[in-house]
This record gives structure tokens, sequence and C-alpha cells, in this order.
């Protein structure tokens, strides 16, 4: 009907039998005539619609499109709104209405009604709906659905399914939950729109849902039923696990990632059992050696290598993470409440077994590989932890184990986070310690034989404005660390080449005996180092013979060849070397000959206890015997009692430093310990 009034009275009828029920469905309806007028909106549309942006087609353009589709026979794609379509069939007089379903008002059913002269319209337009919908009483029994709920329950028509119940379908199981659900909706009188849920078939499957019920109500607004609809989302479903599966996988070892292991966490927040849980952060030593010299390719299979002995040794106990780089973690929790004996010593075992696992060698392409590994452990209760609190304790452990020695388990506790504190505090105050002029320099005397002064080492020290006096053992490896190293050192280098020039004005160059410093591996790895050194030669002109730059093992060790270049460049500017703590390893003896080197330091471990320990006495006759052979002198350090000074005496070492002589002093003490016995030496002359 196209006229006015045979309009009116169709969606008076309409109105009155199917318009109000229409509006129960979740999914938003829209009826459209051949003209292109819209007559009914259920409410879901409206709310659709009230929420389209600018770009998207108008309630007018869209019926249009709706009748010309019809029209034309053809379902362009328009404003990139795909519509798909249906047919509903008159009996009577065999005419058509379509069916369109466009994207771009999502979930939108679009239906085109020609004529209304059959009385079971509703049933058409429900059938329509590419939802599977049903209605039941308030009993529970079932009152009609459209075609596709008949046919997921295995029905051909309407009759098969009106009267029963959920009972008649489907399992005892999955009856109950529906009874559940449906009681639930009818007593409150509120929707449950677009819920999740898995129902299991007949035969087994486990099919996922989007599910919504709404209640029915008569006139006086008493519930009287339910309407229901639901989709299958099953492939959406496994889409999305399958994405977000991969979004918690790490790509190169199938590990779990860093999101999925704070998304454990998230989900021990709501465990109401509190369960003891231990959390394993793992750190693999010596692996960027591996990158640099073998390549990442060789770098990523020995990983992939690691992921696989770490998830063989946790078995199917732990929760095994791949947190990035050569980090790793596991997540053990208790079976039930009380074990936490239980979970202490299976977390002990279990990094135990990894740090075994993780020692032994890698053969790959053809390279026999070893790695070093540290391990860091915390303790926590489910339901009651921080995942940022439980990472930083298992993080921080993990430090403590690298810090103290490679191939260590450390177990978090109080201590830790009081000492970190303070190293971050120190961390923060040593940039500003220069500028704060905060950095002062003692003076230790060297002796001779005689107990003459024949030189000295200048010793940083850092007083505080905050933190008061720092041991240098406590700032100098967080200096080197941060790189404030750099700037320290250039200070230190800068006040011994100005008191040393001050005193050559004071005493006359001749007069003026040497002054040691030290130069550390991270210091001496800085590109401008030498540049730094001959500027302040320019700015201080001394006796460069009256600087001795003090040089660790380490250094040679970790720099090689740039060391050796370098070391002969500052040799040949005129400073005398030293290698200072010598005896602590012996990776540069076999290049020692090949050094610049003028004086060897034996290391105060050494000297400490050459009179208890015969094979500590045995090794500093050797460092002795080996200087005097490669034409070096040897000072002694640590030297603390005359038995110690007797013995290096007996055996050749003619120098000497340590609290037996002297502690060290203030700048002004030195002064006068030079002074005085510039003026003995006058006297005697």
């Amino acid at each position: 009907m196209r006229d006015g009034r045979g309009m009116e009275t169709v969606c008076a009828k309409f109105d009155d039998r199917a318009l109000a029920f229409v509006n129960k469905l979740s999914d938003p309806v829209l009826l459209v005539n051949l003209a292109g007028e819209i007559y009914a909106k259920n409410e879901e549309f409206l709310k659709s619609s009230n929420n389209l942006s600018l770009n998207q087609l108008s309630l007018v353009e869209l019926s249009s499109l709706v009748v010309k589709s019809f029209e034309k026979k053809h379902f362009p794609l328009s404003h990139d709104a795909s519509v798909c379509c249906s047919t509903i069939v008159d009996p009577l007089d065999r005419t058509h209405s379509l069916y369109l379903y466009p994207h771009m008002f999502p979930g939108t059913h679009a239906v085109i009604l020609e004529n209304y002269k059959n009385e079971d319209i509703l049933q058409r337009v429900l059938d329509c709906i590419p939802s599977k919908v049903f209605w039941k009483d308030r009993s529970g029994k079932y009152l009609g659905g459209n075609h596709l709920f008949l046919a997921d329950c295995g029905l051909t028509s309407s009759e098969q399914l009106v009267g029963h119940t959920d009972y008649d379908f489907f399992s005892d199981r999955e009856s109950d939950h529906f009874v559940a659900d449906d009681e639930q909706v009818m007593s409150s009188g509120q929707p449950k729109l677009d819920i999740e849920e898995p129902q299991t078939r007949v035969d087994g499957k486990v099919n996922w849902l989007q599910t919504s019920k709404v209640p029915i109500r008569n006139h006086d607004e008493k519930v009287i039923g339910i309407m229901g609809s639901y989709t299958d989302i099953t492939e959406r479903r496994i889409y999305q696990e399958l994405i977000e599966g991969q979004a918690l996988r790490d790509q190169l070892t199938n590990l779990h990632n860093r999101q999925a292991l704070q998304e454990f966490f998230d989900q021990l927040e709501h465990d109401e059992e509190r369960r003891y849980g231990g959390l394993l952060f793992i750190d693999l030593d010596n692996f960027k050696t591996v990158n640099d010299t073998l390549g990442h390719a060789v770098g990523d299979k020995l990983l992939r290598m690691v992921a696989s002995r770490i998830r063989d040794a946790a078995q199917d106990d732990g929760f095994v993470v791949r947190l990035g780089g050569d980090e790793f973690a596991v997540v053990l929790m208790s079976e039930k409440v009380g074990d936490e004996e239980v979970l202490l010593e299976k977390t002990d075992q279990l990094a135990v077994n990894i740090k075994e696992a993780i020692l032994k060698s890698y053969l790959l392409d053809s390279h026999n590989i070893q790695l070093g590994v540290s391990i860091g452990i915390t303790y926590f209760y489910s339901g009651n932890t921080n995942w940022v609190d439980t990472f930083n304790e298992a993080e921080l452990a993990m430090y403590y184990a690298k810090a103290k020695e490679k191939n260590t388990i450390k177990v978090f506790c109080e201590k830790m986070r009081v000492q970190h504190t303070r190293i971050n505090r120190i961390q923060v105050m040593l940039s500003r310690a220069i500028e704060n002029k905060e950095f002062y320099l003692n003076i230790q005397p060297q002796y001779d034989a005689e107990q003459k002064i024949i030189g000295a080492e200048a010793l940083l020290r850092w007083n505080s404005e905050e933190l008061g006096l720092v041991s240098p053992a406590e700032f100098i490896p967080l200096a080197e660390q941060s790189g404030t190293i750099h700037n320290i050192g250039m200070w230190v280098f800068e006040e011994a080449f100005n008191l040393v020039h001050e005193w050559s004005e004071k005493y006359g160059a001749e007069n003026v005996l040497p002054l040691a410093v030290n130069l550390s591996a991270k210091q001496f790895q800085c590109p401008d180092l030498l540049e730094g050194v001959k500027k302040l030669l320019q700015k201080f002109p001394i006796e460069t013979s009256l600087i001795h730059f003090e040089l660790t093992e380490s250094l040679l060790v970790e720099s090689e060849m740039d060391a050796i270049e370098k070391l002969k460049e500052l040799s040949n500017l005129g400073f005398p070397l030293s290698i200072d703590d010598f005896g602590t390893g012996y990776s540069c003896l076999a290049y020692l000959n090949q050094l610049p080197i003028d004086r060897i330091k034996i290391d105060k471990s050494f000297t400490l206890q050459i009179n208890e320990d015969s094979r500590q006495a045995s090794l500093v006759e050797t460092i002795i015997s080996m200087a005097k052979n490669l034409n070096m002198k040897v000072i002694a350090e640590g030297v603390e009692t005359e038995e110690q000074l007797q013995y290096l005496l007996q055996h050749g070492c003619l120098e000497f430093q340590g609290f037996y002589f002297s502690k060290p002093v203030s700048v002004l003490e030195y002064q006068n310990f030079i002074e005085l016995q510039l003026n003995n030496t006058s006297v005697c002359e």
C-alpha cells in the first residue's frame, strides 16, 4: 500500500503486533517502505544512529540506498557499507519485501515491507534477522523462535518448539544455566546484553555465543516472559584468541612475554585463596659478547636454546617468560594455602636446576659457547601483591647476585631495598659533586728502604653535603656505571697537575716528588682522554715525569691493543706508568714486555698475608723477581707491620706504601712532611 491512509493502517497494525516486540531485540532494526520513507525504528537503532559520525550515511540516504538496491536488484558497496540481503515472501499475493544489512550502522537490520496483508509478518521479520531469536513465557516454555533458532535446535517447524523447555533440547547442565539466567532477567526486570559465553553442543563441540536477553512485559508492565537472541561468534573468538595469544607470546622463543606476565599477576590479584608464590628473575652473563663476536643470528639461536632449557627445567610447574633481551622469568605457585615450605623448596631447587642447565656448554654452528647466569628470587602471596613491586624485588635480587659474583642465586631481602635506595641517591648526588665542590684529595706518601719519602699517591675523597663521607669503594663503581667517572677522573687529573705546578713554583721542580694518580678502565676508554691530558699540560706546564699514571690489570685486559697504543702515547709524553693491584689477574702477562710500564705495585691483599700464607708469599716473590727481570721497579702497597716490611726487604722489594709508614693525609699535612724532609736534607748537606 502506497497511499498515506493505507500506510497509517499498516503502521498501526505493525505497531500493535510487532514493533513493541521487535523493540525487545538487542539488534538495531529499521523499517522502510518502497517510497523510501522510514516509518519505524526500534530503540536499539535510535541508540546506534545517535552515535553516527558526519562521514556516515544519513537516515534519508540509507533509505534511498535501500529502495534503489531493491529496484535495481543489485546491492553495491557504498560509503564502505557492504550490503547483504534476504527476501520476505508473502504467500498470498507473492509480493516480495527486501532485508538489508548495512555495516555502516553496525548490526543494523533494514527491512523493506511492500505489503502487510499476511498476519504472520512478525515471524517473517524475525526470520530475516541473522541472529537466533526465541521467546518464552514466565514458566520458561518456548512460545516461538525464528528459523535460525529452530535449525540450531534441530527442529523444522515452530510446532516442534512451542510448549517445550530447554531440557528438551539441551543438556541438563546447560539447561540449568539457561533457566537460572532467564529467571534472573525476569525477576530483576533488567536486560542482559551482549554476553559472551560458551555452549557445549551435543557432539561435544564448544561454540561461543554472544547472547542478549530482555524481559517481555504486558500492558501493565508486568513481566510475562523473556525474549532472547544470540549469534555464533566462535570464529571471531578463535581469531581473537589467536591474535591475543600472539600478543602474549615472545616471537623468538615462543615463551610467554612480559605482557603475559603482567596479566598473570593481574589475575593473581583476584585469587581469594591467598596462595604462596615465587618469582625467579634470570639474567644471562656474557651474552652480549656472543652477539658482538658471533653475530645476532647466532645469538638468536642461543636464546632459543636457553629458553628450551629453562622450559624443560620448569616442566609444567612454572609459568616461563622471556622478558626481553637475555632476561627471563619463571613464576611458581603453591597448589594450596599453607604450602609455603613446599613452595620454598621447589623454588630453590628450580633455581639450582635452571642455573646448572644454563651453565652447560652450547655447541652452535661449530662454536662451543659458555654462558653464565645470575638469578634473583622473591616471594609473594596471591590476592595481596603488587606486580611492579614484586617484579622489582626479583630484579633487584638478580642485580645483587650479579654484583657479588657470577653464577649466583640471591633471594630478596629488605636490606637490598635500603641499599638500593642509597645507591640511587649516590648516583644522583655524584652528578652534582664537582659543581658543589664536594670532592677533595688526600695524599698517601710512599717510602724507600731508608724510610724516606720518594713520592705519593693522590686519593680521591668525597664529603657529600647530604650523605656525609662516602667511601671510594662505594661511589667509584657507581661512577663507572653511570659514566660520570670521566668528569670525575679529569677533575682528579686537574687537581694533581695543579698541585705539582704549585709545588714546582714553591720548592723548585728538582725538589718535587712524583705524584701518582689512578686511571680506571672506564676512564681509559674515553676517546678524549689523551686530548684532555694535553690540555692540562698547556694549562699547568710541569715536568711530566712528576705525574705517574697507575693503571689496573683490568684496564689492560678490557682494552688490549687499543690500550697499548694509548699507553705508548702517554709514555712518549714523558709520563711514567705503573700497574696497580698487580697479581689479582694474569691476563696481561702475555704482553707485559710490550708495554711501556715503569713500575709494578703488589696488591695489598698479598702483602697482608705474606707472613701467614706461604702461597701468597711465593706469589709476592715471583712478582718481585719478574719485575727485576723486566727492568721494572716494584712497590708493595698495604704494608702495615714490621714483619711484612722485613720480608719484603729480604726478597728485594725496596719501595713501600701503607699504614706502617703513614695513612692518607691532607694536602697541607703532606706539604709539611715534604718541607720537613727538605729541611733535614739541607741540614745534613
